[in-house]
């Protein structure tokens, strides 16, 4: 079985954490028009950021005649489709609903928010990790770990963030981390780390093993292998998502819609403030800050292999045929 993965955003998961633990060939964004050549028996898209006519012509052109083509959709490219379709680039969405086409969602959530399109959505499972954590040793002091890409610091609540956090400076420390360069100045305005362009070491060491717990409050998320491995590693995560097997997050929302722009709710920084209170009460009080069954949910759904298992039951229901 000849596997093409590819994608347009999601290199490093796509490379990392889905072709190269199974076996499947990657091809880069730039070498991607070589994919129709290698004529393969199937494609893995990872993510689905089609605005345009021409990106909808560069995607044809890199399935080619491939007919089982597998779209796993990450998050962001729920809003992206629904912005395409409201631009008037209907015809797109049609072309997805080709049976050529298995489209695999993250969560429940994201299953729900795509029903609207009329695709059929497999799912939830999202893209695993590069590999299962195992539990790591808490820092000394308090550390919290904030993913923030510097591209887009308002769509992953630095804000707020930057509200909130600075209250509680006697008790924590801030961590700020990216996988890419920092082409923009954190938007912190107090005392912090950053830690960017980071390699697969350096956040093993300095993030998953140096910090004390993840904070993630984006304004539309749709699963996350940062959350996954923050669990493995035994770590609380400060979220304004429902997640399974966590009985902690914001309770309400923070952000509200507006014009098809997202603002924070009036009661927003209440929210966060008794939400980052609660985690470090926890980890200043908890024998064990995530429980066994929690670190054992998260091992189990961001394994690899079974990744690999999961899509093949789709794809035989789909097409008859296993992708492992």
């Amino acid at each position: 079985m000849k596997v093409a993965v590819t994608t347009v955003v999601c290199e490093n998961l796509a490379k990392h954490n889905v072709a190269k633990p199974n076996g499947w060939t990657f091809f880069t964004l730039q070498d991607r028009v070589r994919i129709n050549e290698w004529n393969p028996d199937m494609v893995v898209c990872l993510g689905w950021f089609c605005r345009s006519w021409a990106e909808w012509a560069a995607h044809k052109a890199t399935f080619g005649d491939t007919r089982k083509i597998i779209i796993q959709w990450v998050g962001t490219d729920i809003l992206v489709v629904k912005e395409a379709y409201e631009k008037g680039h209907k015809a797109i969405l049609e072309w997805l609903k080709s049976d050529r086409f298995l489209h695999v969602a993250p969560t429940k959530e994201a299953v729900q928010e795509l029903e609207w399109t009329g695709l059929k959505m497999y799912g939830p499972i999202d893209v695993p990790a590069e590999k299962i954590i195992e539990p790591q040793p808490m820092p000394d002091k308090i550390r919290l770990a904030i993913y923030i890409p510097p591209d887009h610091q308002d769509f992953y609540g630095i804000k707020l963030i930057s509200e909130v956090l600075p209250t509680f400076k006697k008790e924590i420390e801030v961590v700020f981390y990216h996988w890419l360069p920092a082409t923009h100045k954190i938007r912190y305005g107090h005392r912090c780390e950053t830690h960017y362009a980071l390699s697969r070491e350096e956040y093993e060491e300095k993030i998953l093993k140096g910090c004390s717990a993840l904070v993630r409050i984006p304004v539309h998320d749709a699963g996350s292998i940062s959350v996954g491995e923050f669990f493995m590693a035994g770590k609380p995560v400060i979220t304004n998502q429902n997640l399974p097997h966590w009985s902690h997050g914001v309770k309400g929302n923070l952000y509200i819609e507006d014009k098809g722009d997202f603002k924070l709710t009036k009661s927003a920084g209440i929210k966060f403030r008794k939400e980052v209170q609660e985690i470090l009460d926890l980890l200043k009080n908890a024998k064990e800050p995530v429980p066994q069954k929690t670190m054992d949910h998260y091992r189990r759904v961001y394994d690899p292999a079974t990744y690999a298992a999961t899509l093949s039951e789709y794809t035989q229901d789909q097409w008859g045929v296993s992708i492992a």
